[in-house]
């Protein structure tokens, strides 16, 4: 179940299979024994299909089969705007099981997730954006309405959180394959969408995954890098 606090990547990992992960002192360890997180994806919603799998508080709910079609429409859209395995997409956005979808779609396809806290102010998200180098934004409504997108320039576009609509589009190939993204699905899929379907990118032991900016205790936000099943290094920045 998501809640109304902050999206929380770790959160994300624990929903689907809580005992691999641990959290301690900002920085964040993330055992998978002899799996990848991709290969745990996979199994979990293969094996759950018809459970369920996200829920919002008095809000809506999905089955694993949600998260599976979601997630696969979010890697058509990825693919055809031609985002590679390694680059940036930034996430920024109250809890919710959108926001999960993100997260698990962005991490499945191969790319590094970097969730950004919503209690940022405006001025911190532009420059943590900017500074992970992504190249798509997912935001909730909240976020976006106190934003400038002309202080992110390195951005192709940016998604709504709640249902993955246009916020922004600075290419032709975003606006018509979000336009066109069930079309699309159809045609990836023509027969009835199953678990044998489902594919994600084959993860390697020492790819990045996430970039997890944190408070810090000395008032500078910290990007901390993530590749499982290693642990992270913690990197600040000057803001």
């Amino acid at each position: 179940m998501t809640g109304e606090k902050s999206g929380a990547c770790v959160g994300v990992i624990e929903i689907f299979f809580s005992n691999f992960v641990n959290e301690c002192n900002n920085v964040i360890i993330i055992s998978l024994m002899t799996h990848s997180l991709n290969h745990l994806f996979l199994n979990t919603i293969k094996e759950h299909w018809e459970d369920l799998a996200l829920t919002d508080f008095n809000g809506v709910s999905f089955q694993y089969r949600d998260v599976a079609r979601k997630t696969a429409k979010l890697h058509i859209l990825f693919k055809h705007i031609g985002l590679q395995p390694g680059d940036r997409i930034a996430l920024c956005g109250k809890n919710s099981a959108q926001w999960a979808v993100a997260f698990i779609a962005t991490v499945t396809y191969g790319a590094v997730i970097v969730p950004i806290l919503h209690e940022f102010k405006a001025d911190n998200i532009h420059h943590l954006v900017n500074h992970s180098e992504a190249k798509l934004f997912f935001a909730d409504a909240g976020t976006w309405e106190n934003l400038d997108p002309a202080m992110m320039p390195g951005i192709e576009g940016a998604l709504l959180v709640g249902d993955f609509s246009l916020l922004l589009s600075r290419s032709e190939r975003l606006t018509e394959a979000r336009a066109h993204l069930n079309e699309l699905f159809g045609r990836e899929y023509p027969e009835r969408f199953t678990p044998d379907d489902l594919e994600f990118h084959k993860d390697k032991p020492d790819e990045l995954v996430l970039i997890n900016y944190t408070s810090g205790s000395t008032g500078f936000s910290k990007g901390v890098h993530a590749s499982l099943p290693r642990s992270v290094v913690e990197r600040p920045f000057l803001s």
